[in-house]
């Protein structure tokens, strides 16, 4: 019996066939130009209607010619009997990343990385992945290199770099470069980073949406805050590429949502990925995930000390309570965000730091900042995803554990030092009074009373 081609994945319905190892067990792709003809498969077309029976899925030149139960398959025709399987249009990934990652390792873009990250998409049915930033000359070619019915590997739409203009004079410029690559979208961030980082200001955004849509490109927003979403719509970004985060979603929102026809891209596997691998995931001795895994870095994923390091991370605990709960509110991020980040700097010093005076305390910290003098968010962030965030014990950590501990307790005795001594100033005017009082009896020359002895 015949088996379902490879290539097919990119021309199914625009769609992949993901049921038992059915693409991955398949044999070599046919000739572009010839007439498959696929049947007695279960399709599912995702237009909300039931699966369809016993269909044949006529494909003629690399494109769907019909689908139904009643096709005609032309003499010729090769014949794929599709028997115990279940097509589905290709899944889309509308946030993700290609080509920067190796194993659990970034920074390693190139040309083999690309084609290796779409391939593995292929392989578990998505077959279009919108990359959102790292995306360079490589990852243009590919885009630019798959209009073609033979493709054996995921399509690919690119943002370029992540653009992070610090003035509206650079928004411009940047804007100018990233589309002069001939980038599908234009991707920027507007987020503190739970307040550890500058958030990109509005009239900047503003200036990179406004050069971008006179470009005709259209822009993605990296956003944490409801009050960002609404901010950078009315200001008129294309696509919100995160889950709102801080709090539920409201009416106004959605309403605007609705009114600009925009793409909100939830990240729901994101969010996820920052707090499931505390332990070991069920998907780990899933046939279906090992079959195109990279099993180095499931097994890394494994390591006890890695999973206690997840264990730690704030940001796990933040996205986790924020998917546990549909009501999370700031107030509730504000505690997680006081509870992590003030127990794990603070370093079980006793000493709570309330949030705000924490970050006060972090970006004076010396080892935070950069030749300039300034704060980096890099060396702080590079800091806490490291196995000093969780105590090691190893010199560069001891030397920022006493640090931090060091300036949490001079900030705490800032504010209370000189409450403390007023308080015992008065305690001592009160004492010397008091000492005052019982000498004049002395000089009297005669003895305390019963009554003067009681007191």
């Amino acid at each position: 019996m015949a088996r379902i081609p490879a290539r097919l994945a990119t021309v199914l319905l625009g769609a992949a066939a993901i049921a038992g190892g059915f693409l991955s067990s398949a044999p070599s792709a046919q000739a572009p130009g010839g007439t498959i003809a696929l049947t007695n498969a279960r399709v599912f077309d995702g237009s909300g209607r039931a699966p369809i029976e016993n269909a044949t899925v006529l494909v003629v030149n690399g494109k769907i010619q019909e689908v139904g139960t009643a096709v005609k398959v032309p003499a010729g025709a090769t014949r794929v009997d599709a028997r115990g399987k279940t097509i589905i249009p290709g899944l889309i990934n509308a946030h993700g990343h290609v080509g920067n990652t190796v194993g659990l390792e970034q920074g390693k873009y190139s040309a083999e990385n690309v084609q290796r990250d779409l391939k593995t998409y292929a392989a578990y049915g998505v077959t279009t992945v919108f990359s959102l930033g790292d995306d360079q000359a490589a990852g243009i070619a590919a885009r630019d290199s798959q209009k073609t019915p033979s493709l054996n590997r995921a399509r690919l739409y690119v943002a370029g770099p992540v653009l992070a203009p610090k003035s509206v004079e650079e928004a411009a410029k940047l804007v100018n470069e990233v589309a002069a690559m001939k980038v599908d979208i234009v991707k920027i961030r507007v987020d503190d980073n739970l307040g550890t980082t500058p958030k990109m200001a509005p009239e900047i955004y503003k200036a990179v949406i406004y050069e971008a849509h006179k470009k005709g490109a259209r822009v993605a927003v990296h956003l944490f805050y409801l009050d960002d979403a609404k901010a950078v719509l009315d200001a008129g970004a294309d696509f919100i590429a995160h889950s709102v985060r801080d709090t539920e979603v409201d009416a106004p929102f959605i309403a605007m949502l609705k009114r600009r026809d925009v793409c909100y891209c939830p990240t729901l596997m994101r969010e996820v990925s920052t707090f499931v691998y505390e332990s070991t995931p069920p998907w780990f001795s899933d046939s279906l995930f090992t079959a195109h895994a990279d099993m180095k870095a499931v097994e890394l994923l494994k390591e006890p000390q890695r999973q206690e390091q997840m264990r730690q991370m704030m940001g796990g605990k933040v996205d986790q309570a924020m998917l546990d709960s549909p009501e999370v509110r700031r107030a509730v991020l504000d505690r997680l965000i006081d509870e992590r980040v003030s127990y794990t700097a603070a370093l079980k010093s006793g000493i709570t730091v309330p949030v705000a005076e924490l970050r006060s305390v972090i970006v004076d910290i010396p080892e935070f900042k950069d030749a300039s003098g300034k704060f980096s968010p890099d060396l702080f962030v590079s800091y806490y995803a490291t196995d000093s965030y969780i105590g090691d014990a190893g010199a560069n950590a001891a030397l920022g554990e006493r640090r931090i501990r060091f300036e949490a307790m001079a900030y705490w005795l800032k504010w209370r030092l000189p409450l403390m001594l007023l308080v015992v100033a008065l305690i001592a005017a009160g004492l010397r009074i008091w000492l005052r009082g019982r000498g004049a009896t002395f000089a009297a020359g005669r003895p305390w009373s019963e009554a003067e002895r009681a007191a």
